[in-house]
């Protein structure tokens, strides 16, 4: 079995001690006492962006969508690399998020979303799949254009609830749009905002934004560059910030690149190629 690592190194999965704490299932407020955090793994460094988890599959992104690299959180095996078809330099992939809709009944994986680069205002939508020879594949099949966006958007799928969330700045202030997860179509998607919002949140944190995900009905957003990073959480139901949480002593001057929700707890990836585990436990001295 192959080491979750594919860096190059002898680099084995950590399993984290958390047999000390409680393990929050849900909270209205954290603060940095409730967060327990450790190494997992390691992926390949360089352009690294967001990452995404589906069932015990892990995919870590890169900028370009040049390669996507696979690994079985059950197993703690590297699955290999995918090299998607239809590559554009646009796809910065900085957010990736899994939706809830198949292209077809036989694929594994549900339809899988990407963020153009900053100056763009588009989602790419891929499938994945397993060619003739039996390896996974990226197809290009959707584009989502947000029409009556002026800059880039990030896009997050709550796919517990069926909606995406449209995040976005907009005279210094960052929001979030909400409506329905859009409808799988093969082709370029021009949607109106204005047409299918169903409600606008504010979203806060003024650094430089990262990857997110939703889960339980809170976003859990990256910000920040170059040792400075944080994660920001909102409460999507209330409409407000349950607490920021500097990331700065664990990540060890690495930029935050990566988050997604696995089993009970986030996992997150940096720039270096560390990623890491991170749990919201009971009252947890650092």
């Amino acid at each position: 079995m192959a080491s979750i690592s594919c860096s190059g190194e002898s680099n084995s999965y950590h399993e984290p001690d958390i047999s000390d704490y409680t393990i929050l299932a849900n909270f209205d407020t954290i603060t940095a006492k409730n967060i327990f955090v450790s190494k997992a793994f390691s992926v390949s460094g360089g352009n690294l962006q967001g990452c995404a988890t589906f069932n015990n599959i892990f995919f870590q992104f890169y900028d370009g969508n040049t390669i996507i690299h696979m690994y079985n959180l059950t197993t703690h095996e590297y699955l290999g690399k995918i090299m998607p078809e239809g590559t554009s330099s646009t796809t910065h992939c900085n957010n990736a998020d899994f939706g809830i809709e198949y292209y077809a009944a036989e694929d594994e994986f549900p339809l899988l979303y990407l963020e153009e680069k900053s100056s763009y205002h588009k989602t790419r939508v891929y499938r994945i799949y397993q060619d003739e020879e039996g390896q996974y594949a990226a197809m290009l099949v959707q584009t989502l254009n947000f029409t009556e966006l002026s800059q880039g958007c990030t896009t997050n799928n709550d796919i517990e609830n069926g909606y995406m969330y449209v995040i976005y700045w907009k005279d210094n202030v960052k929001y979030g749009n909400k409506m329905y997860i859009p409808t799988f179509k093969e082709e370029e998607t021009k949607i109106s905002l204005k047409e299918k919002t169903l409600e606008k949140i504010t979203i806060t944190g003024t650094k430089v934004r990262q990857d997110a995900t939703i889960h339980n009905r809170k976003l859990f957003q990256l910000h920040g560059y170059g040792g400075q990073g944080e994660l920001v959480v909102t409460d999507l139901e209330a409409h407000k910030e349950v607490g920021t949480i500097d990331l700065t002593t664990y990540i060890g001057g690495m930029e935050p690149e990566g988050i997604c929700w696995y089993d009970d707890h986030l996992l997150f990836s940096v720039s270096g190629g560390q990623v890491y585990h991170l749990y919201f436990v009971e009252d947890n001295e650092i």
